[in-house]
């Protein structure tokens, strides 16, 4: 059975699947440091710790009913309930870069998010966006935001965080941080 584990900085479901979240996290990292895009999508609706996903002896899904700690709709951690490995896929991401991509990687060890690009030649008006689920980070004043040059101010949503960044057009590569503290 699964444990729910709440501190004030995150949350935290306490499970048996420790080789599924390295497994996730290793997968995760990979994507990243080579700066693919990607969908990730391995659901069994009746995935079970004993027999798996059910298909060819796998055991992949991110969901799963032995899995789930019988939260209530009302709690604002209930769109978790139940995820396998949460921690490794529900993860900081640079959802829009107003440049070329050098670096975009999330240390699950460490807490800590980084983004480093450059420009590409190309004038934008609107911020690079970087999304910080509150699963990582349950409070604003947990996150500690660095910028290499220019501006930053993060949205705060029920369930999830956008740190948007500005840089200035001094310097031709950019480097935003975040780091659960």
């Amino acid at each position: 059975t699964s444990k729910l584990i709440r501190t004030s900085k995150s949350i935290t479901f306490r499970d048996t699947s420790s080789q599924q979240l390295a497994a996730m996290n290793h997968t995760m990292t990979c994507l990243e440091k080579n700066l693919l895009s990607f969908t990730l999508w391995n659901y069994t609706s009746d995935h079970s710790d004993r027999d798996g996903d059910i298909w060819n002896g796998e055991n992949l899904s991110v969901y799963s009913e032995d899995h789930k700690c019988g939260l209530d709709k009302t709690d604002s951690y209930y769109i978790y309930d139940g995820l396998r490995a949460a921690r490794a896929f529900v993860r900081p991401y640079a959802q829009y870069i107003t440049g070329m991509p050098i670096v975009n990687e999330f240390d699950m060890a460490k807490g800590k998010f980084r983004l480093v690009y450059k420009l590409n030649g190309i004038k934008y008006d609107v911020p690079s966006e970087i999304f910080v689920p509150k699963l990582w980070c349950s409070k604003k004043a947990d996150m500690k935001v660095s910028v290499s040059d220019g501006k930053y101010e993060v949205e705060d949503d029920d369930r999830w965080y956008v740190v948007k960044y500005w840089h200035s057009m001094a310097s031709v590569e950019h480097t935003v941080e975040i780091k659960v503290i």
